[in-house]
């Protein structure tokens, strides 16, 4: 797990993201993309190539391949920071406290979705807990 770093209201957004695809298919497929690369980022963490709350200046072997055999070049740094992902039929569903969520929705818009974001903070449901009224 990564511990927040910083200052400021951005901490604690209590987002839900979904994205809608055309098939399950393409919901399992986009979400093992993510998943891949959110484990080379991990990897790179683990190496002390990659850290958390820094640019990242130099990619590794592994992410440069990666983006050549996906065409799909993310932030390796915003994946670092927790969220949870998961397929439900034809619909991948992130959950996150982060607000720097940029990578995550390059690789659902790549897998084809259409994406919904909200914050739970204001908007309860199946996916967040509901933390305001009024």
């Amino acid at each position: 797990m990564k511990v927040w770093i910083g200052y400021g209201s951005e901490h604690s957004a209590n987002l839900v993201i979904i994205g809608k695809f055309e098939s399950a298919g393409a919901a399992k497929s986009t979400l093992d993309t993510l998943t891949e690369a959110t484990n080379i980022a991990l990897a790179d963490e683990a190496a002390g190539r990659l850290k958390a709350g820094e640019v990242t200046k130099n990619f590794s072997k592994d992410q440069l391949e990666f983006y050549q055999r996906t065409n799909l070049a993310l932030d390796p740094e915003q994946l670092l920071y927790e969220f949870h992902a998961r397929v439900e039929g034809d619909r991948v569903v992130i959950t996150t406290e982060e607000s720097e969520i940029n990578s995550l929705l390059k690789a659902l818009l790549h897998g084809g979705a259409k994406i919904e974001v909200y914050s739970a903070h204001d908007h309860g449901g199946p996916y967040g807990r509901r933390t305001k009224t009024g």
